[in-house]
């Protein structure tokens, strides 16, 4: 699945392009669907590696991701998004780190904290840890590579049907 449903925004930058879906079936059992759901969630996962890895080329260093908000609560979430991304994730101990964020932006503004960093330093710590699990590197390696391919032959689909336009 390439997740481009609504553009995307990085690394591509395209507003333009539209999400992706092979393999469907006809299939409507529970199991089926379960496949399906774990499919959307490595893509998004996917994208977000891409990100990193386009970061990581331009000379950023990124080892650890720190996950907030509503889907840091979704375990399968979580533990794709390490094996997918092959990184470390960490999770706030808030369970509601995105208020706490907005407290701490509060603080900086009535000078209970100085700056932004302060405020986290002070006001949040570090929750579970969640590894990535090495039995999948490979297959999210081979898998990330056809999340790659998929965005390139998409691009030549287009092309070739634009030829008639």
């Amino acid at each position: 699945i390439l997740p481009y449903f609504l553009g995307n925004r990085s690394p591509r930058a395209d507003p333009e392009l539209t999400g992706v879906a092979v393999g469907l079936t006809l299939d409507s059992s529970v199991e089926n669907l379960a496949v399906t759901y774990l499919a959307v969630i490595q893509a998004i996962c996917y994208g977000t590696r891409h990100i990193i890895q386009t970061l990581n080329n331009n000379g950023y260093c990124i080892e650890t991701l720190v996950v907030c908000g509503g889907l840091s609560k979704n375990r399968v979430f979580v533990q794709e998004m390490a094996d997918c991304c092959q990184l470390q994730i960490v999770l706030p101990e808030e369970d509601e780190a995105v208020l706490l964020g907005a407290a701490m932006l509060g603080a900086v503004a009535s000078g209970k904290q100085k700056t932004v960093l302060e405020g986290m330093a002070h006001m949040s710590k570090d929750g579970a840890l969640v590894s990535p699990r090495l039995e999948m590197c490979s297959f999210h390696s081979n898998k990330f590579e056809v999340f790659l391919r998929m965005y390139e032959n998409w691009q030549e689909y287009k092309l070739i049907m634009a030829k008639g336009s």
